[in-house]
């Protein structure tokens, strides 16, 4: 089982487990524990499929959504609840970087013998 998050743009800490999150909504919480996202709106994927992305899932006619993340083989790693827009805006940008900078990362490793470096 992937691990969940709540992401909560007001708080002094926005990223917390789901088990210490409040008011989380059922119906996204039933969708990040089941992976199932068929029933949401994808409003874009980030990252790289050979490696490791992110996919923004928005929840239809009403606020909110589910940023996942999945490994090279499809196995979604962990989802991070966002009850508001706002949030989901705030979180999608947040782990849009860090699948960047993952990415930017495995080019450096892949590109290392091109550069002269030894493992």
């Amino acid at each position: 089982m992937q691990e969940i998050y709540v992401f909560d743009g007001t708080a002094q800490n926005p990223l917390r487990p789901v088990a210490e999150a409040s008011n989380v909504d059922p119906l996204l919480l039933q969708a990040a524990q089941s992976d199932n996202f068929d029933w949401m709106e994808p409003m874009f994927a980030s990252g790289d499929s050979d490696h490791f992305y992110i996919t923004v899932f928005r929840q239809p006619q009403k606020a909110g959504g589910i940023i996942a993340a999945f490994n090279a083989s499809g196995e979604c790693m962990f989802c991070v609840i966002a009850n508001t827009n706002l949030d989901l805006m705030a979180a999608s940008s947040h782990f849009s970087g860090m699948v960047a900078n993952v990415r930017y990362g495995v080019d450096i490793w892949e590109n290392a013998d091109d550069a002269g470096y030894d493992d």
